[in-house]
């Protein structure tokens, strides 16, 4: 499964979050952070990613100004989990040689 854990951490009025070498800040909550970081890394994954973010942030910890997430990377048509191969994918697309594919659930009757 693609996971993605993201600290937050709360300096005066800013939400400061890291992942992947790409860093976030951001006023208004430590989620929006979370969510904004996660669309800072859309780009390196897969074509159809959907993300799905839980705060694990321990009532202890958030009063620290420090807070847990963990963003599940799912197929935005299909719900799949794992971009390695196509296995489990509802309708998969093979695009080239390489072993690049992508989800065609949606997109019946369409060239891609």
């Amino acid at each position: 499964m693609n996971t993605h854990h993201i600290t937050v951490t709360e300096k005066g009025k800013q939400f400061w979050a890291e992942c992947n070498g790409i860093t976030v800040t951001t006023a208004d909550s430590a989620m929006n952070a979370a969510q904004t970081l996660i669309e800072g890394l859309r780009p390196s994954l897969h074509n159809s990613a959907a993300f799905f973010v839980v705060n694990k942030t321990e009532p202890h910890m958030a009063e620290q100004g420090t807070h847990t997430f963990i963003v599940y990377e799912l197929c935005g048509r299909c719900k799949k989990r794992d971009f390695q191969d196509s296995t489990g994918c509802h309708m998969p697309a093979q695009l080239n040689q390489q072993g690049e594919w992508q989800c065609e659930r949606f997109n019946q009757g369409v060239t891609p």
